[in-house]
This record gives C-alpha cells, structure tokens and sequence, in this order.
C-alpha cells in the first residue's frame, strides 16, 4: 500500500475515533457538538467499580427530564437549583465545606470550595439556563472529586447532589438510587387483600357505598349498598 494511501486511511481512523468522542449537547433546543471522552471513560471505568461524579450521567439525564416533563417551568431556576444541590452535597460530604457569598436562598453569586487542604473559588454569576447550570457544577465537582477521601462514595454523592437540586423546585419530587428503589419495590412485594368495598366521606363520616363486585369479601358479609 502506496504511502499517499496509509496517510488517507489514517485520517479517516482518527475521524471516526474522534466521532465516538465527541457527543450532541441540546441546550434550549440548539443542538451542537461537543468534544468531551469523559463520558467514554466514564463508563468504561464504571465497569470495575469506578464513578466519575463530575461527569453527571444520572445529573443530566434528570435534568433533560425536567426539561421536557416538568409541570412548571417557570420553577426551573438555574441558580437557585444549582446553590441547593451543592448545599446538599456539603451536608452529604462532611469533608467539603462551602462558603457562599450570600445566604444559600438569597441567590449567591460566588461560592468558595473547601476540601482537605485545597480551596477554589468560582463564579454562580451569568447561568442563563439547565445545560450551563450543569457545566458550572461539572467544574466544581471535578476540584472537590481530586480530594475525596478514600471512603468516599461519589456515586451517592452524585444522588445527593440531584436531589439537593431538586428541592429548590417543590417538595415532592425526588430521584431514588437503583438500590433503594428495588429495595422499596421488595418490601411491596407479596399477597394483599381487601374487603372489596367503596367507602364516601358524606357530613363527617364514614360510609360504606357498595361493594365492588359480587364475589368479594365484602358481598360475602352480606353488606349492602348504602
């Protein structure tokens, strides 16, 4: 093979190599490259047990969902949702101590990081939407990540993290790790049973209606409806 030839197939190599690197960034429905093998590495690092929590896999994917599902939009406060998930990050991470220039809900506009010996301090100023939000964490979780302690767990970290954000939003929403989901779904597990009766609150009390079908528990009683 002619040297002219090997050069062609060797550009061709590293574009492709250079494709699979590269991933689709949505932001606010603006769709563009960017070049980040940190989600390559990720995930084949995940596979002996490794997390990296600064490149937020479970984060975004939550973040695209409240994108597209949540009920309120206008609840989708960058700043507010960011300062929450880092506050409780700290609270999850004895060893990381964040001081904000501002009370955590008074829209703090700078945050200085503190961890073992190291300090760093950035910028929460200028996050125009979800997807900057989530570079500006990115950058905080890869200084606080370098200085883990050896116990550390960032795979909950990174939990804790997102629903930290999610209580900037409303009380009720919240995301369960795998474990603690089949964990829960186990303990509903098993045979249930019911009388097989509709009950109506009328003037403060309680009433059965009718039971809801002929051969149920409580049809079997003899109740009737009423």
């Amino acid at each position: 093979m002619s040297k002219a030839r090997w050069i062609y197939w060797g550009i061709v190599a590293s574009l492709t190599i250079g494709g699979l690197c590269m991933s689709v960034v949505n932001r606010d429905g603006h769709y563009a490259f960017q070049w980040d093998g940190s989600e390559l590495m990720a995930q084949t690092r995940e596979d002996t047990s490794y997390h990296d929590i600064a490149a937020l896999q479970v984060f975004n994917r939550v973040l695209l969902q409240l994108q597209q599902n949540y009920v309120d939009p206008d609840r989708l406060n960058p700043n507010q949702m960011l300062v929450s998930s880092l506050d409780n990050l700290q609270k999850s991470l004895p060893e990381l101590l964040l001081i904000f220039d501002k009370p955590v809900k008074e829209s703090p506009t700078q945050v200085t990081a503190k961890i073992g010996n190291a300090e760093k301090t950035f910028s929460l100023e200028d996050i125009g939407n979800l997807w900057e939000m989530s570079l500006r964490l990115r950058s905080i979780l890869r200084f606080v990540q370098d200085y883990l302690p050896a116990d550390a767990k960032p795979r909950e970290l990174e939990y804790d993290a997102i629903n930290g954000m999610l209580m900037a939003l409303d009380p009720h929403s919240v995301i369960l790790s795998p474990e603690l989901y089949r964990s829960m779904m186990e303990g509903n597990r098993g045979k249930f049973g019911g009388l097989g009766i509709v009950f109506r609150m009328v003037d403060g009390g309680l009433f059965g209606v009718e039971p809801v079908d002929d051969d149920v528990p409580a049809r079997r009683a003899g109740i009737e409806e009423g």
